[in-house]
């Protein structure tokens, strides 16, 4: 689990403003937890405490949850240090040691404190035991509800363990009681913060302004200021008086003083005005959400606009149908085109399994497409971090050159901004993994001058019916990316050399193909870029071929194959079945149920692993 607690003031250095705690499939009380000791952390930090946190605070936040810590790639790529190989779940804290064993009770040498409620775990020979403490006795027998550290106790236990064993405890149930105590609904004391401003003169009625966020309001004392004797007003005191916002749902968070000599004003004064702007600031009411009627009216509104949009988009667009073939070796183009291509798309991931495709590469590649009269489009990488993304910089400027220049395809935002810097006229269209789920998102990309967009491959049927147009292209066959991590466990693991195996990689990946196995015994191909990323792929390949028709129906004329990790064989003989069924429903000829599954046959023999639909009858946004 990443841990950067001790990092906090390195990232304030740095300039991070905001930070994220994961809670996501977390229990109510691990965020509790884990939100309070970041939050002192976070206050001794801001106000120049040099303490760090108690050894209970580092207790409680390993207690609450905890499979090791790690700090990421913060200081850099730690290979296999940075993940837990020895057990996927919640390991606690060390309890002690079993040192005897006698009438179905283990005696434990305490290293930690022990309650009743407290689940525990016990490292065996055999495996681990779990239990949950119901009654503790001490070294004199005398039944206890909790017991300290450094106490030798016993505990009722029908297991199987011996002396030596290692106790964890995974429960504390102090801990987590008192983490509820926090958020119970009732017990809620979050207050907002206030901004207060006090201003006057002798002879003058004191004002005091009061903001919370944009609102503000303006009170003034009953009295005149007047001249002070003994004690004028001091910041000390009037921040003391002014801050005694008792259960109001405010707190004191700024005092700014703008008094003109040494003033004095009696003390109920000073009180009235808080509780005035107080109760002010309450009577302020929110400006009014819009009702459900209007909300329908402005949503219908939004829609029909964009309908429009869509309609003038179908019609400025021939409905012709196109088949693009994603390669990334050379070897491939000549043979894909004559298979039947209408398009390539070139590039993308630098893999390692395939050869280096150079910018020289890419103008032959051009040249030979040209020639047979195929389009082709220059496929950006997925991800690049700033170096890699000033490299692809100076390479698009590079092609922007070119007399023949390609379209191109990009897969993130950042593409997008620098095909724009570089030539606003440059002619670009969308990767699938620039993910695109609903029409606003197909509506803005089309406004930023995107030529085609790539939907989700993750939409089923229904939902592509909305988002289906001649200049949209959807995925129908190949490789199905899951995961992209930094984190290659190739590497990690099997790798030769010690220390940062990305600085030392020895391409062990290169070596033979590597999958992850699950528990039904699926094996989930890997492969790895240039950058030493690692890319895990669905078990089996997508094959939308039986739906076709379908696809062909909403609309869409634009389909893709994904040949990455297809041989030569398999990538002439799918284009070839593609184009064949593409072509016929082009012309508007059914498809036989013999022909279909003909096709379908051929397809299985050449990819013996089989195939999934994916997300097209049960998509995973609702």
């Amino acid at each position: 689990d990443l841990n950067l607690i001790d990092q906090l003031a390195e990232l304030q250095r740095l300039g991070v403003k905001s930070l994220k705690i994961e809670g996501r499939m977390k229990r109510p009380e691990y965020v509790a937890t884990v939100t309070r000791i970041y939050r002192k952390a976070l206050d001794n930090l801001e106000l120049a405490i040099s303490q760090g946190l108690t050894s209970k605070e580092r207790y409680e936040l390993t207690q609450i949850f905890n499979r090791g810590f790690t700090t990421g790639y913060f200081p850099g790529y730690q290979g296999a240090d940075m993940m837990s190989f020895s057990r996927p779940n919640n390991r606690g804290t060390k309890l002690g040691r079993i040192i005897g064993i006698k009438k179905n009770r283990l005696n434990l040498r305490l290293e930690n404190d022990l309650n009743v409620g407290d689940g525990l775990e016990i490292w065996t020979n055999h495996g681990r035991e779990g239990m949950i403490v119901h009654k503790i006795y001490n070294s004199a027998g005398k039944n206890i509800t909790k017991a300290s550290e450094g106490e030798i106790v016993s505990i009722e236990f029908n297991g199987q363990a011996r002396i030596g064993d290692r106790v964890f405890k995974t429960h504390d149930q102090e801990l987590m009681e008192k983490a509820r105590l926090s958020f119970q609904e009732g017990k809620e004391t979050r207050k907002r913060p206030l901004k207060m401003r006090l201003a006057g003169r002798v002879g003058t009625k004191l004002q005091l302004e009061v903001r919370e966020d944009e609102h503000r309001v303006i009170v003034e004392s009953q009295t005149e200021a007047e001249e002070a004797v003994k004690r004028p007003l001091e910041y000390d005191y009037l921040y003391k008086q002014l801050g005694r916002l008792g259960n109001t749902p405010f707190y004191l968070a700024e005092l700014d003083l703008a008094l003109e000599g040494n003033l004095m004003l009696p003390v109920k004064e000073i009180n009235e005005m808080r509780r005035s702007a107080v109760a002010k600031l309450l009577e302020y009411e929110a400006p009014k959400s819009l009702d459900q009627e209007g909300y329908t009216v402005r949503i219908n509104n939004w829609y029909g606009k964009l309908a429009n949009k869509q309609k003038q988009a179908r019609d400025s667009h021939l409905a012709q149908y196109r088949l693009s073939v994603a390669i990334t070796d050379l070897q491939m183009l000549n043979p894909v085109i004559k298979a039947g291509a209408d398009r390539i798309l070139l590039g993308g991931e630098h893999w390692r399994s395939r050869p280096v495709i150079t910018l020289k590469d890419l103008q032959e590649a051009i040249r030979i497409c040209q020639a047979q009269n195929v389009e082709i489009v220059w496929r950006l990488p997925r991800i690049f971090n700033e170096p890699q993304s000033r490299k692809t910089y100076s390479e698009l400027q590079t092609i922007s050159s070119w007399q023949e220049r390609p379209q191109v395809m990009v897969a993130n935002l950042a593409g997008i901004e620098m095909l724009k810097r570089i030539d606003p006229n440059w002619a670009w269209e969308t990767d699938h993994h620039l993910y695109i789920f609903n029409q606003a998102a197909l509506h803005w990309l089309w406004e930023q001058g995107a030529s085609k967009v790539a939907l989700a491959t993750e939409l089923s049927l229904e939902q592509l019916q909305l988002l289906a147009a001649p200049n949209s292209e959807l995925l129908v066959f190949g490789d199905m990316e899951m995961m992209v991590s930094e984190y290659c466990i190739i590497g990690s693991t099997l790798t030769a050399c010690s220390g940062n195996p990305r600085n030392k990689c020895d391409a062990k990946c290169q070596s033979r193909d590597f999958y992850l196995k699950d528990r039904m015994n699926y094996n989930f191909p890997l492969d790895t870029d240039r950058e030493c990323r690692m890319h895990i792929f669905n078990a089996k390949r997508l094959n939308l071929l039986p739906e076709l028709p379908r696809i062909a129906n909403i609309g869409i004329r634009d389909i893709r194959l994904d040949l990455h990790r297809a041989t030569l064989a398999q990538a002439e003989t799918t284009v070839s079945i593609f184009k064949d069924i593409w072509l016929q429903l082009a012309a508007g000829k059914n498809i036989s149920k013999e022909k279909m599954e003909e096709a379908i046959t051929y397809l299985e023999k050449l990819y013996p692993e089989g195939f999934t639909k994916g997300h097209f009858y049960r998509g995973v946004l609702t």
